[in-house]
């Protein structure tokens, strides 16, 4: 079987290239903001969390996004599982292994 991206904050972080995806800031504070909050049945999910800085974190707080008059910058939704996006973090720097990685 192929290996599967696990959900963690750091690969949320990752997915979402370190970018708040409300307001598209490099911060370095960031933090995870579920879409839909917990207590309205938001679940640990992939389409559910977010990177988002804390200023837009504390700004949106326990809303809705319609609630919030708030957007994303594109929709999250789980990585695929490709060599491609798997080994990236480990030889990002490695162009000519990129052939390679795409067959697989």
């Amino acid at each position: 079987p192929r290996p599967k991206v696990h959900l963690t904050r750091k690969e949320i972080f990752r997915r979402d290239h370190y970018t708040c995806q409300y307001c598209g800031n490099k911060a370095n504070i960031l933090t995870i903001d579920h879409v839909l909050p917990k207590h309205l049945g938001g679940k640990f999910l992939w389409e559910n969390l977010v990177t988002a800085c804390s200023v837009c974190n504390h700004k949106k707080g326990g809303r809705t996004l319609a609630e919030a008059n708030m957007s994303l910058l594109k929709p999250p939704q789980q990585p695929h599982n490709n060599a491609e996006y798997i080994f990236s973090r480990n030889n990002a720097t490695e162009e000519e292994w990129i052939p390679f990685l795409k067959g697989w």
